[in-house]
């Protein structure tokens, strides 16, 4: 019995249990293994206020915006080169005039309605331009959607105006309705002074979807093109 009960405490101690040639270990203090306060934690009241809902972007009435931002404007000639201003604006330093290009990508059956332009101007002789251009299916035989008078291209900021940083925006009318399968669209910009005071941040273009137009035929035998709810 005496043997039998040593060789049992003599597996109780490889065991780890205590009290039986085995020193018990102390338990891990909390902060050791308390993570509940650390910064990383989840903590709901600190989360940031949901944002608002996402504005209406459709209909007929609500314009949506598409962004061509400078880092997209591309060189439209090889060997022209290109500065950055204040690391977000973009200029031309080879080419005075419509220096750049980007391609536009708007939904088919669109009609654009408004261009923006955000720029940076400091000179009193030079201004920052933008002109949207039609192009056919090869993108050749372009022309312009819309001309202000006033600096012939579809926007600008102003030759005698230096206000620095600024917008400018026109409203557009009679640009016809996107066709993706028969043209291509494009923007041209740049800046009429190369010294680095006229610089480009974005453009924004302002378009709405329309309602296609009825078949010419009823595609369904129960709603005859003369019934009300035919559309």
């Amino acid at each position: 019995m005496i043997r039998r009960a040593l060789a049992a405490a003599s597996l109780l101690a490889l065991a780890g249990a205590p009290g039986y040639g085995q020193i018990a270990r102390p338990e891990p203090s909390r902060a050791a293994t308390d993570h509940s306060e650390d910064t990383f934690a989840l903590d709901p009241s600190a989360w940031a206020a949901a944002p608002n809902a996402a504005p209406q972007t459709w209909g007929e009435s609500i314009e949506s915006l598409y962004v061509v931002d400078s880092s997209e404007l591309y060189p439209l000639a090889p060997g022209n080169h290109y500065g950055v201003f204040n690391g977000t604006l973009r200029y031309s330093s080879q080419i005075a005039g419509l220096a750049f290009i980007a391609p536009l990508h708007l939904p088919s059956g669109a009609q654009i309605t408004s261009l923006r332009m955000d720029y940076y101007d400091s000179s009193t002789t030079g201004q920052a331009l933008g002109t949207l251009y039609t192009c056919d299916y090869r993108g050749q035989t372009c022309s312009a959607l819309a001309v202000n008078p006033f600096c012939g291209t579809t926007i600008c900021s102003g030759a005698d105006n230096a206000p620095g940083y600024n917008s400018t925006a026109s409203v557009l009318t009679g640009t016809g309705t996107v066709d993706n399968f028969a043209n291509r669209y494009f923007l041209a910009a740049g800046n009429d002074v190369i010294d680095g005071s006229v610089a480009i941040s974005q453009f924004v273009v302002g378009y709405v979807l329309q309602v296609s137009p009825a078949p010419d035929t009823a595609t369904f035998a129960d709603v005859p093109t003369s019934h009300p709810f035919f559309q």
